[in-house]
């Protein structure tokens, strides 16, 4: 089974590109250029979901079980309290860094594209709507089997 291991270089210099990266076995391949820690994130993302995504969606395609659904909800219950908003430097201000807005403490990121955050942040308030949304589902079958 070959090994494969995938990271992002980060220039020494500014100006200097970043690389998104891949080891296999005892060779490196440079995947991509980008002018910005986010593109070659982002870069980097695209390349994993070619090679694994349509094999983790198989794998998903399985129902999900009343216990895979509470474990999943008691993930979402132990996490900070919403609502999460995502603030990202340039798009939603002007100062700083980008961070997640908690109803606690702020979360910072290092190597998340804009796309990772904006969807970590929402995921906070998405997740218990679609668990909602699944029991509710669940509930007008089992009655309409009846």
């Amino acid at each position: 089974m070959k090994q494969v291991g995938f990271f992002i270089y980060e220039p020494p210099d500014e100006g200097l590109p970043y690389l998104a990266v891949a080891v296999k076995d005892s060779s490196v391949e440079i995947l991509d250029t980008a002018p910005t820690l986010s593109a070659a994130t982002d870069a980097m993302n695209s390349t994993l979901y070619s090679m694994f995504g349509k094999r983790m969606l198989k794998e998903e395609a399985k129902p999900l079980s009343n216990d895979r659904l509470a474990e999943i909800e008691r993930r979402c219950d132990l996490c900070t309290p919403g609502p999460w908003r995502s603030y990202v430097e340039g798009r939603d201000e002007m100062s700083g860094t980008s961070f997640i807005m908690t109803d606690g403490e702020d979360i910072y990121l290092t190597g998340a594209s804009t796309h990772d955050q904006d969807f970590m942040a929402n995921a906070r308030q998405d997740v218990p709507l679609l668990i909602r949304e699944i029991r509710r589902l669940r509930a007008l079958r089992t009655d309409l089997q009846h």
